[in-house]
């Protein structure tokens, strides 16, 4: 049913987001645009009521009561945005809010929000890579497992490692055959565009050399965002733009980290704070650093 496809869309994103953005958004239809005041929400399994924040993701059936001089914006994945002015009240399903109280107005919408198909292949092992006796192991590659990239603007970042004098990098297909094979003395590569397919899983590795050998190497995998996917998150992006630049750039960015898309989404949270210092923008910004953050045994 119609009424089920935005509950599909974030449980199909789950799969490929950073642990800590997936947890946030689970089974959510809807984000806080912005809060001027303060605002609770019931969760439809609890009878405790929990402060809301701006930037925060809504689960379906979830009650949002707005406190006394507070107003409080929020847009469905369908586009439509709710504003909901002091004392008011309502219930957040997938295509609408339902029982309403008080002061809501529907503000003009914006396109639906983008979707991300789960792309999960087992087979696919970064981690057998063939070890190196005596290299070290490369760190902080990205993207890697559980983050996402865009076809045409993906850029391979890595740690260096002071032997190395260049780097060697391959890039390989779902189906492990190479597809690209670089050498670099910087540690960040811009791929270069039409090399990579949208809706695609890929793998990396790269491998330091020094005056000796290898003295170091690392693996990955991530996937690429649908092309249609794409295209809803330009267009998405667009008509943000009527928002004004704090709020177009916080929203994306936002987004962007529910999407993987963590270079991305760290661009886009930095540019919303430099104009306009915001708990609600530093804290989804600490979210992309932790989820950036490599996590070790």
């Amino acid at each position: 049913m119609r009424g089920q496809q935005p509950l599909r869309i974030i449980a199909a994103a789950i799969a490929f987001l950073p642990a800590c953005a997936a947890e946030c958004c689970r089974d959510s239809v809807a984000i806080v645009e912005s809060l001027a005041g303060q605002a609770s929400v019931q969760s439809p399994d609890s009878h405790a009521r929990a402060p809301v924040a701006g930037l925060e993701w809504l689960t379906a059936g979830a009650t949002i009561q707005v406190g006394a001089k507070s107003t409080v914006v929020v847009i469905l994945l369908n586009g439509h945005r709710y504003e909901l002015a002091s004392g008011a009240q309502a219930t957040i399903a997938a295509e609408a809010l339902t029982n309403t109280r008080g002061s809501i107005r529907e503000l003009k919408p914006l396109p639906p929000l983008p979707q991300l198909a789960p792309m999960v292949d087992d087979s696919i092992a970064t981690s057998a890579a063939v070890r190196v006796r005596g290299a070290s192991e490369i760190r902080n590659l990205y993207p890697r497992e559980g983050m996402a990239a865009l076809a045409d603007s993906a850029t391979l970042t890595f740690s260096s490692i002071s032997e190395a004098r260049t780097y060697e990098v391959v890039l390989t297909d779902q189906l492990g055959e190479r597809i690209a094979r670089y050498s670099t003395a910087e540690t960040s590569l811009k791929i270069s565009a039409g090399t990579l397919r949208p809706g695609a899983h890929y793998s990396w590795r790269v491998r330091a050399i020094g005056p000796i050998g290898v003295v170091g190497q690392g693996a990955a995998s991530f996937i690429t965002i649908s092309e249609q996917d794409v295209e809803r998150r330009a267009e998405f992006a667009r008509a943000l733009e009527e928002l004004g630049p704090v709020r177009s750039s916080a929203l994306l960015g936002d987004l962007d980290l529910h999407l993987g898309l963590l270079y991305e989404a760290q661009q886009e949270l930095e540019a919303a704070l430099r104009r306009k210092p915001d708990h609600a923008i530093q804290h989804a910004l600490e979210l992309v650093h932790a989820a950036l953050a490599e996590r070790t045994p």
